[in-house]
């Protein structure tokens, strides 16, 4: 009834096979380029920016006419740690027997809390000063971070809070001298 002649629809077909064919040749190849070839500076790379910090910001003092501090800085530090990276190396009872005398935490527990392997990142402690921080860096275990922060203090409290303004945890600043000593720079 109908005569259909093959060799006219037979090219179409064919050009988008072959255009399927090559993308999929160029997706195969830049997974196996991705995967296979460049696997480990990807991996080196991805390490660097896990463990890169933001830089920390230091703004200084504020203090009154007679010298008295109102605001200053300190540095802290928290330290987390990465399951995927260390269980391949030490079991989590050494790492809690190293690490426990340091931070002064009972090694059931931070065995305990290092044994939650499905977890991407465990929050192991925050707010520890630097020669703690320095001590656990010395150990050199892999899958632990060590995150530099900066904290502001207000040594005399609520003093003069409204003329002072704040910041908060994000280090975002708001109101007040704290704000205007930034605006400056």
């Amino acid at each position: 009834m109908f005569n259909i002649d093959h060799k006219k629809y037979n090219k179409p077909a064919f050009f988008i096979q072959v255009l399927f064919m090559i993308f999929v040749i160029i997706v195969a190849g830049q997974l196996i380029n991705l995967q296979i070839i460049d696997a480990d500076n990807l991996k080196d790379r991805a390490k660097q920016m896990r463990q890169m910090t933001k830089g920390v910001i230091l703004r200084g003092e504020i203090v009154d006419r007679n010298g008295i501090k109102l605001a200053s800085d300190t540095t802290l530090y928290d330290i987390y740690a990465h399951p995927r990276y260390y269980k391949k190396n030490m079991s989590t009872e050494k790492i809690a027997e190293l690490i426990s005398p340091i931070l002064q935490i009972d090694r059931w527990i931070l065995s305990k809390e290092l044994n939650k392997l499905n977890k991407s990142t465990i929050t192991i402690v925050k707010d520890i000063d630097r020669e703690t921080a320095l001590e656990l860096k010395k150990l050199n275990i892999k899958g632990l971070d060590i995150v530099k922060k900066s904290e502001r203090l207000y040594p005399q409290g609520k003093l003069a809070a409204h003329i002072l303004g704040y910041v908060n945890a994000e280090a975002n600043i708001f109101a007040g001298v704290e704000n205007t000593a930034l605006s400056k720079l």
